[in-house]
């Protein structure tokens, strides 16, 4: 179990090795295969969850035909997931998310771990995550990096990039939630709304 520690540990190392503000991820790395054989009884559809000496968390779950990796940094929205071939171990898919948002590269690979696609993410965005956290920063008041704050993050795209920030500003039954939208182009206010939900309400 130990010498399975220190590999996951140069593992993840180089994993997120990619600098606070880059969000690509490494070819290379993602060509590894995934190593579980000294890894406890790995059920079907039963995650199993450890720790590094940093308190990174890392979950590994069996799916079926595939296993699924989440790497999730201490105290942080950010994760990488990946996705391997149950057969050979050989990576299918990796990519980067902050608060269940894709960002980033990410990379999709064949039955043999070689990489046949790469979508950005990103490419939509001129702003990226780092240029709205200073806006809600200077703005609001407001750190979307803090885990503490109860405060989530999506993007919208259909015609025009969009940010929608949302958090709640109370307790209780009913709470109001504030929604500022942001124009993903130039970081312009287009929405800034409170409204009031129910515990239980579909609305």
């Amino acid at each position: 179990m130990k010498h399975t520690i220190i590999l996951l540990y140069l593992f993840l190392t180089a994993t997120f090795g990619f600098g606070q503000e880059k969000t690509e991820l490494s070819t290379e790395l993602a060509r590894k295969q995934l190593n579980i054989d000294e890894l406890p009884n790995l059920k079907q559809d039963e995650p199993i969850i450890y720790y590094l000496s940093d308190s990174t968390k890392i979950e590994l779950a069996d799916y079926g035909r595939e296993y699924q990796q989440r790497i999730m940094p201490y105290k942080s929205k950010f994760e990488t997931v990946k996705k391997f071939n149950k057969k050979n171990r050989f990576i299918l898919y990796q990519g980067n998310y902050f608060g269940g948002m894709q960002i980033g590269i990410h990379l999709f690979y064949n039955l043999h771990g070689e990489e046949i696609r790469r979508v950005n993410e990103d490419s939509l965005y001129p702003l990226s995550i780092y240029d709205i956290a200073k806006k809600m920063e200077k703005e609001y008041g407001k750190n979307i990096m803090n885990v503490d704050e109860n405060m989530s993050i999506n993007r919208y795209c259909h015609n025009y990039p969009y940010y929608q920030v949302t958090w709640y500003l109370g307790d209780g039954p009913k709470s109001t939630m504030r929604i500022i939208g942001i124009d993903g182009k130039t970081g312009e206010t287009k929405d800034d709304i409170e409204k009031s939900y129910e515990c239980g309400s579909t609305e």
